[in-house]
């Protein structure tokens, strides 16, 4: 593929939007039916570290992944990390896609990563990757290729200008030291801006938000001299000029599906590139996971109905306060409120209740059946699932993970060990990066280091408080309901396998 691209690091991460149970679902939804065959082969381009790949290739051991990068030195960490986990189903190649052979139709990929890729290489270089793509991507495959998006990138633009202008020019070998001046040169920036008019704020946010960010994504995006943007409308024609369909957006919320009520531009031509490239200039979107496939789409953006829902399980991550009904509170401590007689709050609270299992569509709709005596219109409650979804309070799955009920034993995923380790964010069950306060931090260490018991968690955290002047009074029933909190909120977190029973 050649390019800039070799000469930048791309911090490989793990989106709930990339899992394959996720991508299943949300392509059902946008109209792209499976069948009863799952995916059976998986290939990452330019997965930079790889580290993404490993939760993968260890809740699939039935399917195949490759992961491919010109930077062998940056796939050494996801080799030590496959190899910890004992990863058999997982290969990593040095080299660009042209590397991946493919001697027949069963060698495709029904799935192609590439993340962190098509925007950050040089033009002719783009072509390149898509037209290998298409040649190995399967007849029933899907394609997901997250690139940035005009005209909301254009304000990152701005950042390149600036550090462009005092002397910091993106180059496809960038030192340190520049990395280090161009985060001074930044900060001394926003110092100057004026936040009161609507330029300033704009520019404000956004510089701060790059300062948040690592070093590395400073790097990829901003010193990259290859980074650019297009609107979705050009990109669709581009991928369409080598065989590929729009399928829609790996996010639910967008995607302009009819019936939302703060959707526009559903497209009712068939044209689906162009009605999400006006929603892109009506909400200012800057960045896309957008999903492709060789299959040809004529189509708008369809209706979710209770048929296209029928299949999916659904689930909520959220809490509702014990003292004030109705008011609930996300992982992050955000705080949300729904009327207790609103169907969107009830539906909450049935899913909250089940949290971390999921409750299938049927189930979903007896819950609701039940709660007010009569069948609800099904559509009626597909609609409000929407609106759900739409705003990320939910989330939706083809086959969620499984938890078991337990009072004795507690087990967690086989990578978490490395990740422990490794002192990096842990995945949880659900491809989501998670972080933990120390406490729980303890008790998935001990179980990771072979400790299931739950009795046996117990008494390894009394003998720890007995040595803490402030705590080794705490009675015993304190202690063991302590501890089973502890338990519970890390399988409430994905962390476990297991939620355990009072």
């Amino acid at each position: 593929m050649g390019g800039s691209y070799t000469a930048t690091t791309f911090e490989a991460k793990v989106r709930r939007v990339w899992h394959l149970d996720h991508l299943r679902a949300v392509s059902c939804l946008l109209g792209h039916r499976w069948g009863d065959d799952k995916p059976k082969r998986v290939l990452s381009v330019g997965c930079g570290t790889g580290v993404h790949l490993v939760p993968l290739a260890c809740q699939y051991p039935e399917i195949h992944f490759v992961g491919c990068d010109p930077e062998g030195e940056l796939l050494s960490r996801g080799m030590s990390y496959r190899d910890f986990c004992g990863c058999r189903n997982l290969k990593f190649i040095t080299g660009t896609i042209d590397a991946i052979e493919v001697a027949n139709d069963d060698a495709k990929f029904d799935i192609i990563l590439v993340q962190g890729v098509y925007s950050w290489i040089e033009e002719g270089a783009r072509d390149t990757l898509l037209r290998g793509i298409v040649e190995r991507l399967s007849q029933e495959g899907v394609l997901l290729l997250t690139h940035n998006v005009a005209p909301g990138w254009t304000i990152r633009q701005v950042v390149q200008q600036f550090l462009c202008s005092v002397g910091i020019v993106p180059a496809d070998s960038i030192s340190d030291e520049a990395v280090r001046r161009a985060r001074t040169e930044l900060e001394r920036f926003r110092e100057e801006i004026n936040r009161d008019s609507l330029y300033g704020s704009l520019v404000w946010g956004e510089v701060t938000r790059i300062l948040s960010e690592s070093t590395a994504y400073l790097r990829h995006e901003f010193l990259n001299p290859a980074t650019s943007a297009s609107t979705l409308s050009e990109l669709v024609d581009r991928v369409q000029s080598v065989g590929l369909s729009y399928l829609g957006d790996a996010r639910f919320s967008r995607n302009p599906f009819p019936g939302l009520s703060d959707s526009v531009g559903t497209g009712t031509d068939g044209n689906r590139g162009g009605a999400a490239t006006f929603r892109d200039f009506c909400r200012g979107l800057p960045y896309r996971e957008s999903l492709f496939t060789r299959r040809p789409l004529s189509s708008p953006f369809p209706r979710v109905t209770e048929e296209s829902l029928s299949s999916l399980s659904f689930g909520c991550a959220l809490v509702e306060d014990d003292d004030s009904p109705g008011y609930f509170r996300d992982p992050a401590g955000r705080e949300f409120s729904f009327r207790a007689d609103q169907l969107d709050g009830e539906i909450v609270r049935l899913l909250a209740a089940h949290w971390p299992r999921t409750l299938s569509w049927l189930d979903l709709k007896k819950g609701i059946d039940g709660k007010y005596g009569i069948a609800k219109e099904g559509q009626q409650i597909a609609d409000c699932l929407m609106s759900l979804l739409a705003s990320e309070l939910i989330t939706f799955a083809a086959t969620p993970p499984v938890f078991k009920d337990t009072s004795e034993m507690v087990t967690a995923p086989e990578w978490l060990g490395w990740e422990i380790t490794a002192g990096g964010v842990l995945t949880n069950r659900w491809y989501e990066p998670v972080e933990l306060g120390g406490f729980e931090l303890m008790l998935l260490s001990a179980i990771i280091g072979g400790l299931h018991s739950v009795e046996g968690l117990i008494s390894l955290t009394r003998m720890q408080i007995s040595q803490s002047p402030d705590h080794r009074t705490l009675p015993a029933e304190v202690v063991s309901e302590t501890v089973k909190d502890g338990l519970n909120t890390l399988a409430r977190a994905g962390l476990v396998h297991e939620v355990v029973l009072r």
